[in-house]
């Protein structure tokens, strides 16, 4: 489980609550629990939605952590 998901849970809240606080489908919202949140300026924005939790208490570090899902793959580079 990601720490968005879990802090998420902590608060009670849906996915749909927190993408209307942030503008965001609950879809958007999904995809940032299922893949992590990986930069500074994504973690600050869903971190206003939950009181007293910090952006850094957010981001996910996929070094290490096996019981949370890995990035989508990346699609290789055409070598012209």
């Amino acid at each position: 489980m990601t720490r968005l998901k879990a802090t998420r849970k902590k608060f009670r809240m849906k996915l749909r609550e927190v993408g209307e606080r942030l503008n965001l489908t609950p879809a958007a919202v999904h995809m940032a629990e299922t893949y992590g949140i990986q930069t500074r300026r994504t973690a600050q924005k869903y971190a206003a939605v939950f009181p007293g939790v910090s952006w850094q208490m957010l981001l996910d570090d996929y070094i290490g952590d096996s019981d949370k899902h890995t990035p989508p793959p990346q699609k290789p580079r055409s070598t012209r």
